[in-house]
């Protein structure tokens, strides 16, 4: 799966993208790309999951969501098959704006 969210109070071209990197077949990482340029360009800024040695390992399905007050990204995905994983994060972390 994948999902994109618009951030109009970032930026009017700004966009962020949760999904499995095709740089491996199985779902083992979820990641989080940002775009400057509605979509033209994607920079990886931050993983949500990875597990490279972990063959139970699966993250698909995100959703994103912004908060109104354009500070917060809430995301839940599929979480090993098992269940719907909530996680909460400052938009300045998930753009990988806020160092490490």
């Amino acid at each position: 799966g994948i999902e994109a969210v618009a951030l109009p109070a970032v930026a009017a071209d700004a966009l962020l993208l949760a999904y499995n990197p095709l740089s491996t077949r199985a779902r083992n990482r979820l990641s989080l790309a940002a775009s400057a340029d509605a979509g033209r360009t994607w920079r990886r800024t931050r993983d949500l999951e990875h597990a490279p040695h972990d063959a139970d390992a699966e993250y698909s399905y995100p959703s994103l969501l912004v908060d109104a007050d354009n500070a917060t990204l809430h995301v839940t995905y599929t979480y090993r098959r098992r269940c719907i994983k909530y996680v909460r994060v400052p938009l300045l972390w998930a753009l990988g704006a806020d160092g490490d």
